[in-house]
């Protein structure tokens, strides 16, 4: 099925602009390393941040993200800043999906693809 062919009847569209939320986050904040790392502070609407990072791969029309699975984290690793408040909360499934669509637009915006992803956050005592 060609899903840019599929016709939507005018009664769904008309809900669109209304019923839908496109995005529930923001790019709070952004920093660039000298080897094109971007790290990004995502705020979601319903409280609370997470890092992602974009990584130019090896390859020029690549790149690599990293995304989070939680808002903190219950380890408490000596060498990582998501410790230090401990494990807020997991974040929604929608929360994780719209990171990616951040770092896929950022990824296109560079002239890039999006080629794998890996997941942060997600520490637990057992």
């Amino acid at each position: 099925m060609d899903l840019e062919k599929v016709e939507v009847p005018a009664t769904v569209r008309g809900h669109f602009g209304t019923d839908l939320v496109q995005r529930r986050s923001r790019i709070a904040a952004e920093r660039r390393s000298a080897d094109g790392t971007r790290k990004v502070l995502i705020a979601f609407d319903g409280g609370g941040t997470v890092e992602a990072v974009l990584m130019p791969s090896f390859r020029a029309d690549r790149a690599a993200g990293c995304i989070s699975s939680q808002i903190g984290c219950p380890m408490g690793c000596d060498f990582c800043a998501s410790t230090v408040g401990g494990l807020e909360r997991n974040l929604e499934a929608g929360e994780i999906v719209e990171q990616f669509l951040h770092l896929r637009a950022m990824s296109r915006a560079a002239g890039r693809r999006l080629s794998s992803v890996v997941f942060m956050g997600m520490g637990s005592r057992c």
